[in-house]
């Protein structure tokens, strides 16, 4: 062999060792594809799930991430995130970030699973019970307020002949008992499943019957979480839905229930405020909100995660995940934070 490559020469030999490189290139075609997306998305699997650890902070689009900039400037919350990602493709379109009060050049708070979910986690908890026989209409017992829970709201008595609420209710008003009494019926090992299969790897749920009703409320700082997750745990419901992980009725029950949210729950006043008229009628707008005392960064947290998409072209879609830590007073409502950057990317791609 050696006598073969000297009477190639110099020459002959790079030539031999570039078809070479050609056809190893050649065979590994398909899997190098998947990377033509660029630095934000890198890995996508078979069921359409991105890799949390391959997804990387990138302002795609200059123009939001100068508007994520502009209102982070304007309302000054002590500590923020706001992530801006094409539900379809996956890709991080733009992301704004305040640490201690000023603005930041690094995106820390991206992945940090570390985040109290608060109501976040009834996304969960009601992928959990359409999946276990239910569906938006079914009710459950309405017994004091929505944003308590107190034991006697979550153990009815047998002979129970009170207020109901339905499915669909509870989760747009972001009702802590029912979502706790839900929880508590499924149990530990179904609400953890789900919680895995949403890519929620910070989420615990105990076996004592109270601490699962808060898990499942929200109404704990035991459940954490990232606003990359949030970003595609919305992705996964509404836009990827991997046959694997849930039935398709689950996923069309669960675009319902975060539509419901925004036209007659705890996000309709302040996205009906800060999204345009023109907007909304153009548009079908989702999400869940939460809100929650934490304790790293302290404050109170408030959450919008959410979609818009056009309704004349549906390829035209966003997730949008505010994630706000408010000292004392409070700077801005995460639903208007959320409405504005609708609008903003309206006026970006015509959606």
């Amino acid at each position: 062999m050696k006598n073969v490559l000297f009477k190639i020469g110099h020459g002959g030999l790079l030539a031999a060792c570039l078809l070479l490189f050609l056809l190893i290139i050649a065979a590994l075609g398909p899997i190098a594809a998947e990377d033509e997306r660029g630095s934000a998305v890198i890995e996508i699997g078979d069921a359409d799930s991105l890799a949390v650890s391959d997804i990387l902070a990138e302002q795609n689009d200059s123009a939001l991430a100068a508007a994520v900039k502009i209102y982070l400037d304007r309302y000054r919350p002590p500590n923020a995130f706001i992530l801006i990602m094409d539900a379809n493709s996956g890709i991080v379109l733009a992301w704004g970030q305040r640490e201690n009060g000023e603005n930041s050049k690094e995106p820390t708070f991206f992945k940090r699973d570390s985040f109290p979910a608060a109501s976040l986690a009834k996304i969960a908890t009601a992928v959990a019970a359409l999946e276990n026989g239910k569906n938006p209409k079914s009710e459950f017992p309405k017994i004091g307020r929505n944003s308590t829970l107190y034991k006697r709201q979550i153990f009815p008595k047998e002979d129970y002949t009170g207020d109901m609420i339905s499915l669909e209710d509870a989760f747009a008003k972001s009702n802590n008992p029912a979502m706790g009494i839900i929880g508590i019926s499924l149990g530990r090992g179904k609400m953890q499943n789900t919680a895995e299969k949403l890519g929620l790897a910070n989420f615990d749920y105990p076996d004592s019957d109270y601490e699962l009703a808060e898990s499942s409320s929200g109404f704990t700082r035991r459940n954490m979480i990232s606003p990359l997750q949030a970003a595609l745990a919305v992705r996964t419901l509404l836009f990827a839905k991997p046959k694997e992980c849930f039935k398709e009725k689950t996923y069309s029950d669960m675009r319902e229930l975060f539509l419901k949210t925004v036209m007659d729950g705890t996000a309709k006043r302040h996205i009906g405020k800060s999204v345009y008229s023109y907007n909304r009628k153009n548009l079908d707008i989702g999400g869940k909100t939460g809100s929650l005392d934490g304790n790293s960064p302290a404050g109170r947290y408030d959450w919008f995660a959410g979609f818009a998409q056009s309704k004349s072209d549906p390829e035209k879609a966003v997730i949008i995940v505010v994630m706000q830590v408010h000292g004392e007073m409070r700077n801005q409502y995460s639903t208007v934070i959320a409405g504005l950057v609708i609008n903003e990317w309206v006026k970006r791609t015509g959606g």
